[in-house]
């Protein structure tokens, strides 16, 4: 059967705690500013891809997570150190006394666990980026089955109805044509008039400011005005 003193034990001690977490929770984010700079300064020393040295920092990270505290789920880590300081005397002694050095001790064990927690966010977070931009990067481009004039024309009229918007210039010069032309370029895979192979950037830019469409397919392509 529990005592009134372990239950005032165990009561000082939940307050400890909560204390503990709180400024545990407020040093590991301090000191997580600074990890972006150390981790710059291992990508510029390895000669290793990004994602290679990150993957590495990572696993790093990971060997020192502890398992049995297992701080990511906080609800079961304060259970876990409740009952660990109502055992010991870190804390509290027998006799109530506050213990300074055992409290420093927890706090700085837990905020360790924490900024482990967030430096491996931290680096997931770079990984995920690095290869979704390598993904996008990969050539990968959407199939435009018809043909390049057709695109252009189709654009062109987006523009116009002002459904999307040309960058730069809001007016429709040459050089923002090229910037719009590029951009819609890189993004799709246009086949020439055979259909046999990719046109080329020039011969889809020459289809916004020259575009070859009769004027029977340009009114099958246009957009009509809202009504």
């Amino acid at each position: 059967m529990e005592t009134s003193d372990q239950k005032t034990k165990e009561q000082l001690c939940k307050e400890m705690l909560e204390k503990i977490f709180l400024e545990a929770e407020n040093e590991a984010a301090e000191l997580l500013i600074e990890y972006p700079e150390t981790v710059n300064i291992e990508f510029d020393c390895s000669v290793d891809d990004k994602v290679t040295v990150a993957t590495r920092l990572l696993y790093g990270e990971n060997e020192k997570y502890d398992k049995i505290t297992n701080i990511r789920n906080i609800e079961k880590a304060k259970i876990y150190y409740l009952n660990h300081f109502v055992r010991t005397n870190e804390i509290y002694d027998k006799e109530m006394n506050f213990n300074s050095d055992g409290y420093n001790a927890q706090k700085r064990r837990i905020m360790e666990q924490i900024l482990v927690v967030k430096k491996v966010e931290y680096l997931n977070n770079i990984i995920e980026e690095y290869q979704d931009s390598n993904e996008t990067n990969n050539n990968e481009k959407i199939d435009w089955l018809g043909q390049p004039s057709q695109l252009a024309y189709l654009i062109l009229q987006l523009i116009e109805k002002k459904y999307i918007e040309s960058p730069g210039n809001r007016q429709q010069d040459r050089k923002s044509q090229r910037k719009i032309a590029r951009l819609i370029y890189d993004c799709f895979s246009i086949k020439d008039l055979k259909g046999e192979k990719e046109t080329t950037f020039d011969n889809f830019y020459k289809e916004f400011y020259s575009n070859s469409l009769t004027s029977a397919a340009q009114e099958r392509f246009r957009i009509k005005e809202n009504i």
